[in-house]
């Protein structure tokens, strides 16, 4: 599975401070995830009101942060395609996946607040042909050539468009879908990535809804694995249980009373009204249907298998500073959720205790002695995938920042050889040295290891 933070400020003043105080907390708190083991970073498109529009583009946000950075992948979740010509957004996004090294996602949806419709001059009824035309005009930007577009909303001859993305034959492409079993079919027939949002129902109902996705993945000939689908998710972890269980029953009433605010700025007789996602709220039923991940580590660790069971997620993307909490406890949230939650659930054969128990997480000789080791040198990725039995770990230490990990360890391919590796294998968050997949950025030499190679302290 992949972990993101997910960028939609809720913003209050009275705790979050002026505008620019609170941006560069917020462009801090994110580069910081990609020492703490994240992988990716997506921003949300708003306007016009507290709940969101702090990031009215989501590519100045990304480009930000894409230069103090080298490893996190860096998406848009969503660009609200329907308001903007796609040929800007074409052109802004390459601009960032060029200046990042080709880490750009493009997740794409209709939106659903009308104000913002009717103050671009957009009609809403016309929200989903937009999104796919402009689906269409950007994907023929990105190709390198010039392209003549003649649809129902864009008209554009032979124009070439600058710069070209990075990546190839471009960004990946991921779809927003909420409510509409055609939009879930629509792009599992196409081929694109998934993105929900876990809040907004129970999760047996999201479940149903993804069937379409994956039914039409697998009817239009592809491999039924090879899709990713990643779900959003408002997250509190904290060691007490009860002091995680009061931040939500704080934030969530005030991230979603914005929410509220912003879909009633549009005043029309002929708009039908918009869902109350809180009818009901507790936040016990919330995470008894697994519309929120809070708690103790091992709380959300079981409502994560459950999603993974349930869902088939390859991904979660998580806000964790969000209705006005304090700096704080996001800070104290996103490094727990790292340091006990990702390992737990990136190694393939670690024990979870059962959803809802209160024991604490089991210790590393409970579960590394089951785990084998191997390294591989993929591209500009490496691999650490456990310890065989028996296996000593070998030297660790701390470098400059404090943050990487440095192990030398001997090869067994050729005896005496050093492995040098200055990225993040894997993180010990002092109780927990579990596996997870890392892009390496001081890649010496790693060889494929023989199956059960003993490793000694170097």
């Amino acid at each position: 599975m992949e972990f993101s933070l997910f960028a939609l400020p809720t913003y209050y003043k009275e705790t979050d401070g002026p505008h620019g105080a609170y941006f560069r907390r917020l462009v801090d708190f994110l580069v910081s995830a990609e020492d703490l083991g994240y992988d990716a970073v997506w921003a949300n498109e708003h306007h016009f009101h507290p709940y969101g529009g702090l990031i009215p583009c989501p590519a100045v946000l990304l480009s930000a942060v894409a230069q103090r950075t080298k490893r996190m992948r860096l998406g848009t979740s969503v660009v609200v395609l329907p308001l903007h010509n796609p040929i800007e957004v074409a052109e802004q996004l390459a601009m960032v996946d060029v200046m990042s090294g080709g880490r750009v996602d493009l997740g794409i949806g209709r939106g659903f607040v009308p104000f913002d419709y009717q103050t671009m001059g957009i009609p809403m009824q016309e929200g989903q042909e937009r999104t796919l035309e402009g689906l269409e005009v950007i994907l023929k930007a990105w190709s390198g050539a010039p392209f003549t577009h003649h649809g129902k909303y864009f008209h554009y001859d032979n124009i070439e468009v600058w710069p070209r993305p990075e990546q190839r034959p471009h960004p990946p492409v991921w779809l927003a879908c909420s409510t509409s079993p055609e939009s879930f079919t629509f792009a599992g027939r196409n081929g694109y990535n998934l993105l929900t949002v876990s809040s907004l129902r129970p999760m047996g109902k999201i479940a149903e809804l993804v069937q379409h996705y994956r039914q039409a993945w697998v009817d239009s000939g592809r491999d039924p694995h090879s899709f990713k689908y990643a779900t959003h998710y408002q997250i509190v972890v904290d060691e007490d249980r009860e002091r995680a269980r009061r931040t939500v029953a704080e934030a969530i009433p005030r991230y979603f009373g914005l929410l509220d605010e912003s879909t009633g700025l549009f005043k029309s007789t002929n708009q039908p009204p918009r869902p109350d996602p809180l009818v009901g709220f507790t936040v016990e039923k919330w995470i008894d249907e697994g519309r929120i991940l809070c708690g103790t580590p091992d709380d959300v660790v079981a409502t994560l298998q459950w999603a993974r069971s349930e869902l088939g997620i390859t991904g979660v993307d998580g806000a964790f500073y969000f209705g006005g909490m304090p700096f704080e406890t996001a800070q104290r949230s996103l490094r727990l959720f790292a340091e006990e939650v990702i390992p737990r659930m990136s190694a393939p054969l670690a024990t979870v205790a059962k959803r809802g128990a209160g024991s604490r997480p089991p210790g590393p000789t409970s579960i590394l002695p089951n785990l084998e080791r191997r390294f591989y040198n993929v591209g500009r990725e490496c691999c650490f995938k456990g310890l065989a039995n028996g296996s000593e770990v070998g030297d660790e230490r701390r470098i400059a920042d404090g943050n990487r990990r440095r192990r030398d360890v001997p090869s067994a391919a050729a005896p005496g050889s050093g492995i040098r590796c200055t990225c993040q294998l894997y993180r010990t968050g002092g109780r927990l040295p579990l596996p997870r997949m890392r892009v390496c950025t001081g890649l010496a030499d790693i060889r494929e290891r023989p199956r059960g190679g003993r490793l000694r302290r170097a």
